[in-house]
């Protein structure tokens, strides 16, 4: 139940920063290709959060790696909307990345 709660989180997460691009691009001064670089940076960081959050899951079990990955991204989340220049977006949304990639892969069966 947690785990699909925070899948549902995940795709609003990707869904709202869709929504406030425009706004961070011109707030933050940036083009669309950093834009876009700063979605594929999160994309990439959850490919890596699963791995390692997987890793943490086989050591000390998929409940407890379950909540630290939601814990990360809860927080990261939190300091995405802190954020006052680039590249703190993108050290927050890489976190964040790693947080979502280790709720998709921590989920108890």
């Amino acid at each position: 139940m947690a785990g699909g709660l925070g899948w549902m989180l995940d795709a609003m997460d990707v869904m709202l920063y869709s929504l406030v691009l425009s706004h961070l691009m011109r707030d933050l001064g940036m083009g669309k290709g950093t834009a876009g670089a700063l979605n594929s940076l999160t994309l990439l960081a959850s490919a890596l959060g699963g791995i390692v959050f997987g890793f943490v899951a086989d050591r000390v079990g998929r409940t407890r790696a379950l909540m630290a990955s939601i814990l990360v991204y809860s927080v990261a989340s939190g300091a995405c909307g802190l954020s006052r220049t680039i590249v703190e977006l993108g050290i927050c949304r890489f976190v964040l990345g790693l947080g979502m990639g280790g709720e998709w892969t921590t989920e108890p069966r």
